[in-house]
């Protein structure tokens, strides 16, 4: 009896459609990441865009301007022109200073939500860069 031979026919198809597959991943895989990142790049700007809108929603200005009220009522307080009953709660010395303290920490979060929100959209842009890079490299 002659020695048995090693049926090539069925290693040579193991390896073709091994190496198919290995193929198909890795480009699935590469799809799957570029797709990842460009929905992390939409999600990063539609943030960015809404603390955008939130922050020139928000006037700087109405601080220094409550605060200029506030410095006033307290000068004809000092100058004998008011007495503290004649002011309306509303513009009452304690309730000045609890909306000027209010608003400054609103702007304070939106200022801090709109910062990383942008570096949020710079860290997805650097992902969808290099995974460009890579698909590139991949299919060259």
């Amino acid at each position: 009896m002659g020695m048995l031979s090693i049926p090539t026919d069925n290693i040579y198809k193991f390896l073709a459609i091994s190496g198919l597959m290995l193929v198909l991943g890795s480009s699935a895989g590469f799809l799957y990441f570029f797709n990842y990142t460009e929905e992390m790049i939409s999600t990063a700007s539609l943030a960015s865009a809404k603390a955008d809108i939130e922050l020139s929603s928000l006037d700087s200005n109405e601080v220094r301007h409550l605060q200029e009220l506030r410095k006033k009522i307290m000068e004809a307080q000092f100058d004998g022109v008011l007495k503290p009953e004649d002011i309306p709660s509303f513009f009452a010395l304690e309730n000045l200073d609890k909306r000027i303290e209010t608003y400054s920490k609103k702007m304070k979060a939106v200022r801090i939500s709109f910062a990383e929100a942008k570096e949020a959209e710079k860290r997805a842009s650097r992902y969808a860069r290099d995974a460009k890079q890579a698909m590139a490299l991949f299919f060259c």
